[in-house]
């Protein structure tokens, strides 16, 4: 989560790279998995950028609509 202050600078999408990078190289992960908030679209263009793709939705812990997005092992070296 960005604060609205800090916005638009691309800090989110830095963090989610180093994040999706670090779990593929360093902790050996099979996929990445976004659970997003359904209508937060920034969320979505990050994740798109970052190679994942829309999984399906899904329902969160109190009832709201989650989007999931994946990225497989195979799917990251070949963008990386």
């Amino acid at each position: 989560m960005v604060c609205p202050e800090a916005s638009g600078r691309g800090l989110a999408t830095e963090g989610a790279l180093a994040i999706r990078d670090e779990a593929f190289e360093c902790l050996g992960a099979e996929r990445v998995v976004a659970r997003l908030q359904g209508d937060n679209t920034g969320s979505r263009r990050i994740a798109e950028r970052l190679g994942m793709r829309w999984h399906g939705e899904a329902v969160g812990r109190f009832g709201e609509p989650i989007a999931v997005y994946v990225l497989e092992r195979a799917g990251w070296s070949e963008i990386v």
